[in-house]
C-alpha cells in the first residue's frame, strides 16, 4: 500500500511540474537539458563522415 501511494503522490508531482513548465517553456524541459549539457562543444564531436571527407579532399 505504501509503494501505491508513493507512486501516486510522484504522479501527481510531475503531473504538476511538467504542467507547468509547459505553460512557461516553448522546448520540453529534456531538449533544454540536453542543449544544456552538450554546451558550446558539441559541434566538435559530432561524427559527419561526409563533412569529415569533404574537408579531406579540399586540403588536398
Amino acid at each position: 500500500m505504501r509503494y501505491i501511494l508513493a507512486l501516486a503522490i510522484g504522479v501527481c508531482a510531475g503531473y504538476s511540474y511538467g504542467f507547468t513548465d509547459a505553460q512557461h517553456y516553448d522546448k520540453p524541459i529534456v531538449e533544454r537539458i540536453v542543449a544544456r549539457v552538450g554546451g558550446k562543444d558539441r559541434e566538435r564531436f559530432m561524427n559527419d563522415a561526409d563533412r569529415k571527407m569533404n574537408d579531406y579532399q579540399q586540403s588536398r
